[in-house]
């Protein structure tokens, strides 16, 4: 059977000095073992980052000026409570015309409008229809979205079928 000895109470006076040095040294030699693996990763890193350095200047730079563009068009459209989307303008013009438009037809699109992004804005808003730009090839059916004046155009073998008064007309093909 085996007895549990009572020890005597440690008095920590005695082993203040060496726990000391013992930190102390421990301390040291993770300081040691900490610069001499930062000297070899500051080594690793000078011998990749040349390298790199074109790639991530091209990443970083664009970043600068592209983050405070966005967060201030955020921080305006937040303050003033408008925001401006095209595409939703494009969606409440073209409702009407959509609901007229057979699926997966192939119809021609006209359009006044100066902006960059027209064509795109228009396919979006009447997905599934299929839109080609412009008269060539002649297909069924014209949209035309008209923006600026009030007179009703008329295309060479297209009349007009209906005019849903917004500045968006459905033409049909004149049949030979």
């Amino acid at each position: 059977m085996h007895v549990l000895k009572k020890f005597p109470p440690i008095n920590h006076s005695v082993f203040t000095g060496d726990v000391n040095l013992t930190i102390s040294y421990s301390f040291k030699m993770f300081r040691q073992k900490f610069i001499k693996l930062k000297s070899y990763a500051d080594a690793q890193l000078s011998n990749y980052f040349p390298s790199v350095r074109g790639a991530v200047l091209l990443i970083v730079i664009p970043a600068v000026f592209i983050v405070p563009i966005y967060f201030f068009s955020i921080l305006s459209e937040i303050v003033t409570g408008k925001t401006h989307r095209p595409v939703l303008e494009y969606e409440t013009r073209l409702a009407a015309i959509k609901k007229d438009l057979p699926a997966n037809a192939v119809v021609n699109y006209v359009s006044n409008s100066t902006a960059p992004d027209d064509l795109i804005d228009a396919e979006y808003v009447l997905v599934p229809v299929r839109i080609v730009k412009g008269l060539k090839p002649m297909h069924d059916l014209l949209i035309f979205q008209n923006f600026d004046t009030a007179e009703i155009p008329e295309f060479e073998g297209y009349t007009l079928k209906t005019n849903y008064g917004n500045g968006v007309m459905l033409f049909k093909r004149v049949s030979d």
